[in-house]
């Protein structure tokens, strides 16, 4: 399992590394490039995803109950004391933002999905310190 998770956390830190190029291209740009927006927003949700995969990952290795939604992943995390509420507070609504551009639940207007990827990739960043310490040190 420590394998899987160190897979997992690898492939989160390349894509947040993508992120960030692709945000710092949209950000600076006046009218930013559509395939620069599309990739922001395919590399956001391959990190909601490979995180709520680490998160269960890690509900199970504890024995956690697993929940019934990925955004219940990191609820069950904060419940468990993996993550602080704050941390919480701050990442558990990137879900919901995948599930919008996945989904196409509502349209996304480009400077609110630049602005909120921005503010979920630190938060993602953080995240991912506090599951290395606790997890593969």
């Amino acid at each position: 399992m420590p394998e899987l998770l160190a897979k997992k956390i690898t492939l989160i830190q390349d894509y947040l590394r993508q992120l960030e190029e692709y945000l710092r291209q949209c950000l600076g740009a006046k009218q930013p490039d559509n395939s620069a927006v599309f990739s922001v927003e395919r590399l956001f949700q391959l990190v909601v995803d490979e995180a709520v995969d680490v998160n269960m990952i890690i509900l199970e290795k504890e024995k956690h109950s697993l929940p019934d939604t990925n955004q219940g992943t990191f609820a069950a995390l904060k419940d468990g004391g993996t993550i602080g509420e704050e941390l919480h507070n701050r990442i558990a609504g990137s879900v919901g933002l995948r599930n919008r551009l996945v989904h196409r639940y509502e349209t996304v207007q480009r400077s609110v999905l630049l602005r909120e990827v921005q503010k979920y990739t630190a938060a993602y960043k953080e995240y991912l310190k506090l599951i290395i310490k606790k997890f593969l040190q």
